[in-house]
């Protein structure tokens, strides 16, 4: 998605504007159709995603939030959105996150288990009673249109394969690393 950066120099991400100059709507809905058009459940949710499309807000941010509440909505989840920059908390990195923990009255924090060992500082958690938890990820197998199972594909992938059933795909047990002093290494 083009955005605006000419002469702005360092942007926040809560004020970085879409440039709509360009036909990226145009090229994203043509490539979701082409992509996704005789999946089981497109006819479904296509125009849905057309007339989200067409009111797409002019910020990264609030189109990045809209897109998370219409997949969410039809996946059936109803979570609750904050923006760190309406927190009024401060810092970069595990500052920033422990900051906002703390601003949430949270005693967890649940990270992806990726790189969080790479970049976040496990004893500042620990130091401010906050048990970090890392979700080791099990992509589950669906069925998808085509041949094979293609893994790592967006949410939409699931959405035009499984419909409204989607969530039941997803609510699969996933396990989660309670203990946060193990290396590093992936498994």
């Amino acid at each position: 998605m083009p955005i605006l950066k000419s002469g702005r120099g360092y942007q926040r991400i809560c004020d970085v504007e879409i440039d709509f100059s360009q036909p990226w709507r145009r090229k994203h809905l043509r490539t979701i159709t082409q992509a996704y058009g005789k999946t089981r459940y497109f006819e479904r949710c296509a125009d849905d995603l057309f007339r989200f499309y067409q009111e797409t807000p002019s910020k990264i941010a609030t189109f990045n939030i809209e897109w998370i509440r219409f997949i969410s909505e039809r996946f059936s989840i109803q979570p609750v959105f904050l923006r760190s920059s309406e927190l009024n908390v401060k810092g970069k990195g595990t500052e920033q996150i422990v900051s906002i923990c703390n601003k949430l009255n949270s005693s967890v924090y649940v990270s992806g288990r990726g790189g969080a060992l790479d970049f976040l500082d496990i004893n500042r958690f620990e130091r401010e009673g906050i048990r970090l938890e890392l979700q080791k990820f099990q992509h589950p197998v669906y069925a998808q249109a085509g041949m094979g199972f293609v893994p790592q594909m967006c949410a939409l992938d699931l959405l035009f394969n499984h419909g409204e059933d989607s969530l039941e795909v997803l609510t699969h047990p996933k396990e989660v690393c309670i203990d946060a002093s193990f290396s590093g290494n992936s498994e």
